[in-house]
C-alpha cells in the first residue's frame, strides 16, 4: 500500500513537472500577460505540494522499516 502511495506521489510530481515547463513555456511567448504568467506560478505552488506529499510518503517508508 505505502509503494502504490509513493508510485501514485512520483507519478503525479512528473506531470506536474511536466505541466510546469508547458506554462512557463506559454508564459514566456504571451510575456507580460498575467494570466499567463498566474499559470505558471500556480504550477509551481502545485510542485511544492507534490513534493512534500512525496517527501511524507518516504518518511513513513522509512519510519516502518526501522
Amino acid at each position: 500500500e505505502l509503494r502504490e502511495k509513493i508510485l501514485r506521489c512520483t507519478d503525479a510530481l512528473s506531470e506536474a513537472l511536466k505541466t510546469c515547463v508547458q506554462k512557463s513555456k506559454k508564459a514566456a511567448a504571451q510575456f507580460p500577460s498575467v494570466t499567463a504568467v498566474q499559470e505558471m506560478v500556480d504550477s509551481v505552488v502545485d510542485i511544492s505540494h507534490l513534493a512534500a506529499d512525496l517527501k511524507v510518503a518516504m518518511l513513513q517508508a522509512v519510519q516502518l522499516s526501522l
